[in-house]
């Protein structure tokens, strides 16, 4: 948070850390806290009015792009939108449609294209499971019971199911009036696994009882003949009589027979990790490989993987016979959550990078480290040396050019259709981009926001539902122009506009290239690298 202290490392706001990678250099790095009313308003996290509020999210957890947008995500609110710059854009309900929350741990299809995702809460209906179509648009939505608020951090889809985690980890209100959290171990609750068909219903769902146990990350489900398979991290116990209490992590993998109801539980090995990632591309289909983080220490259980916790390594999990392949990043080495990045679209499972933020305790710097995916075994591909400490942190994606912007070629719209505050992209010529927004429930549905250009300048333009012109409207306008020096245009405005107005900032050039406010921080032109990478 802005002050420095959380409480609890759950709690913190949200601040997103970028580097663009492009040519095989690394053109900027910059962070940007995510400007939701808790941030904005200092909101406790475990105040009721903080819980409550559907807006009032930390954002601290994940970043996701699917359908032209990128999201920052925390699993007990709305999630919130975010520009290829990090700048916040504004909170989304997808036109009024997501009425619960978003999970921080949406499943994306690479095969239909379709994000998986659901919503629990303390009150009913405790979970709910959506679908975003490949456009962005919010087709499916369906309650599912469980007997009580159960924290359902993360779950898994197949090509045919979705899969929920019903474990005992659970709310408790009554405990908020003795000022404790809300939530924790509850013995007699139990544990089970609900499968369901993909845009099923409620009735669909198939339980089946596992040990008490808590899950925070799965690495992936597949479907084995009668079986559901399904690889997970799996604790002990979670949060019991504290949410101190952390037990650590060992890889499991659970088999779920459709045909016979039988299930099995096996133990792959114990080491603790942490951040489980797959290949993308095959998230709900067979895989082989996984990408980790886990304890340094030779001592089973001594370190968790958490991040501040004991040193760590990356490893590589090989789920055909249980190995694993481990990358040292040295004694004082802290690595977060490790993405694996293809080569190409048509490149295999292990052929490509794993990258993450690794933070050394004995220089206190931050590096984006880059591995081959491939044998972890090797020294480093490439370092990007960081300006400033990324904060321990959570998880995080590569977000490809393709899934944000026009296919080459195409002339990006003049305008977009957007609800809320959504973002509206003209490009309007080679090197200059501007952002616009506008906020549905001003104007009405149908509503439409652009930028218009007219001879040497550019203007904010709204249309209402019926394509009339609006003379006087509020906006939120980003924009964001790149000069073939280096230099970066950032202009925010937050007040009223009556068009043809034009934004006008400041430009900071070759001469100074850090930007500092609040602080956030961007480190534009120069790179720094050790290594040659071919990104």
């Amino acid at each position: 948070p802005k002050d420095g202290t959380a409480g609890h490392w759950f709690f913190g706001d949200g601040m997103v850390h970028g580097v663009r990678l492009e040519g095989g250099r690394a053109k900027w790095y910059r962070n940007r806290y995510v400007r939701t009313p808790k941030y904005l308003n200092g909101m406790d996290a475990m105040d009721p009015e903080t819980m409550f509020d559907p807006t009032a999210s930390a954002a601290n957890t994940h970043v996701l792009a699917h359908a032209g947008r990128i999201w920052a995500l925390e699993e007990g609110h709305l999630p919130w939108e975010i520009s290829p710059e990090l700048e916040t854009i504004g909170c989304d309900d997808f036109g009024g449609r997501l009425t619960t929350a978003f999970t921080a741990h949406p499943k994306l299809c690479a095969e239909t294209n379709e994000l998986h995702f659901f919503g629990y809460s303390a009150v009913a209906p405790f979970v709910t499971y959506h679908v975003l179509d490949g456009r962005g648009q919010l087709v499916h939505s369906a309650p599912i019971t469980t007997p009580k608020g159960t924290m359902m951090h993360d779950f898994m889809i197949t090509r045919e199911h979705a899969i929920f985690m019903d474990l005992p980890v659970v709310f408790n209100l009554d405990k908020m009036a003795e000022g404790l959290p809300p939530i924790g171990w509850d013995d007699d609750y139990g544990a089970r696994i609900g499968i369901m068909p993909r845009m099923g219903t409620d009735k669909d769902v198939r339980w089946f009882d596992i040990d008490p146990c808590y899950v925070f990350h799965p690495l992936n489900a597949f479907v084995d003949g009668d079986e559901v398979v399904c690889d997970v991290g799996r604790h002990e116990s979670m949060w019991r009589g504290s949410m101190d209490s952390f037990e650590p992590c060992f890889m499991y993998r659970w088999r779920f027979n459709m045909r016979t109801g039988a299930v099995s539980e096996t133990q792959i090995d114990d080491w603790a990790h942490a951040f489980p990632r797959v290949d993308e591309r095959l998230v709900g289909l067979k895989h082989r490989y996984g990408w980790v983080a886990g304890s340094r220490s030779a001592v089973t259980g001594s370190g968790s993987g958490v991040p501040g916790g004991d040193p760590g390594v990356v490893a590589r999990y090989d789920m055909n016979d249980g190995s694993k392949t481990v990358h040292d990043l040295g004694p004082h080495a802290h690595p977060g959550e490790f993405v694996f990045v293809q080569d190409s679209a048509t490149a295999g499972e292990d052929e490509g990078w794993a990258m993450g933020f690794v933070h050394d305790e004995s220089t206190n710097r931050t590096d984006l480290v880059i591995l081959d995916a491939s044998d972890l075994s090797k020294p480093a591909v490439a370092r990007v040396h960081l300006p400033q400490r990324v904060p321990y942190g959570f998880h995080g994606s590569w977000v490809d050019d393709s899934v944000i912007c026009s296919p080459a070629g195409e002339e990006p719209p003049a305008f977009v259709e957007r609800h809320k505050i959504r973002a509206a992209f003209v490009q309007l010529d080679e090197v200059t981009q501007f952002v616009a927004g506008i906020a549905e429930d001003e104007v009405g549905p149908g509503s439409r926001a652009g930028l218009e250009q007219h001879g040497g300048s550019v203007r904010p333009t709204v249309l209402d539902g019926r394509g009339q012109r609006i003379d006087h409207v509020r906006h939120v306008v980003n924009a964001t122009r790149r000069h073939e020096g280096g230099g970066v245009f950032h202009h925010q405005l937050h007040h009223e506009l009556t068009p043809p107005a034009v934004g006008r900032g400041v430009i900071e050039g070759r001469g100074c290239p850090v930007h500092e406010r609040h602080g956030e921080i961007d480190v534009l032109g120069d790179d720094e690298w050790s290594g040659s990478p071919s990104l």
